[in-house]
């Protein structure tokens, strides 16, 4: 007996997607709510970044004044008589057994205390005057003044004019360092002033205040460089009227002959 045929199997039809329901709108009293809640949050956020940064801007101009201070107070201690009374034959060795810091930092706060005002360094930042003051130790002209009082400068004879005024630290290295690059390129003496002196000139000016010294003529001599390509000066500082007649006897004083 043959057996009936299975009708094929229908495929139920998938169920229809429902369309998505609608948002309801939120009610106009909780969004302006929200609106007011976000607004307070982003006024507080901006009102506490603005106090951080007039602090951190306090903070960081009384930093300036302290360092200022201290490029005074180095100043004053840069006498002889001060600088012997504590035991010490210059500067740069009290420096650095008393405070701790090393010669170009000295030589920089040094030199900015008599470079510039209280206002001006801090105004500039200690940073920026070092960077200038940089930039007129390397370029040939004796340019120092003009550029602390930030007016545009050429870099060397016939050379690019470069803009002092609102130039960034970085900027100021790299016109320095554009100036010595191009003086190498054309065989000129590097320049040499602010504390470019050599490592021998100062031991000769600390030799020679040191054998003042022994014959009571209390004075600092201090090796500073001259115009580019020329020796180095020394000058005597905190010569008085005693410190004077004491070295006119000791050069007036007959040499000692060896037998």
């Amino acid at each position: 007996m043959a057996t009936a045929k299975k009708a094929p199997a229908t495929k139920k039809k998938a169920p229809a997607k429902k369309a998505p329901a609608k948002k309801r709108a939120l009610p106009a009293a909780l969004v302006s709510r929200a609106k007011a809640l976000h607004d307070a949050s982003a006024a507080q956020h901006l009102k506490a970044a603005r106090a951080a940064l007039a602090r951190a801007r306090s903070a960081l101009e009384g930093a300036e004044r302290g360092l200022y201070e201290m490029a005074l107070a180095l100043r004053d201690l840069d006498d002889p008589k001060l600088l012997a009374a504590v035991g010490y034959a210059t500067l740069y060795e009290a420096a650095d057994r008393e405070l701790g810091l090393g010669r170009t930092t000295v030589a920089r706060l040094r030199r900015a205390a008599d470079a510039v005002d209280a206002e001006t360094f801090a105004r500039l930042g200690h940073t920026r005057i070092n960077a200038m003051l940089a930039l007129a130790d390397a370029t040939p002209a004796d340019d120092t003044e003009a550029i602390l009082a930030e007016k545009p400068v050429t870099l060397w004879d016939g050379g690019p004019r470069f803009v002092v005024k609102g130039a960034s630290s970085r900027s100021l290295d790299a016109a320095a360092a554009q100036v010595r690059a191009h003086l190498a390129e054309e065989g000129a003496p590097a320049t040499l002033r602010g504390n470019r002196v050599s490592k021998g000139d100062v031991a000769l000016a600390a030799k020679l205040t040191k054998a003042l010294a022994a014959r009571d003529v209390a004075v600092t001599v201090t090796a500073r460089a001259t115009r580019p390509g020329g020796g180095a000066r020394f000058a005597v500082d905190g010569l008085d009227a005693d410190g004077a007649k004491a070295l006119l006897a000791a050069i007036a004083a007959p040499k000692s002959r060896t037998a």
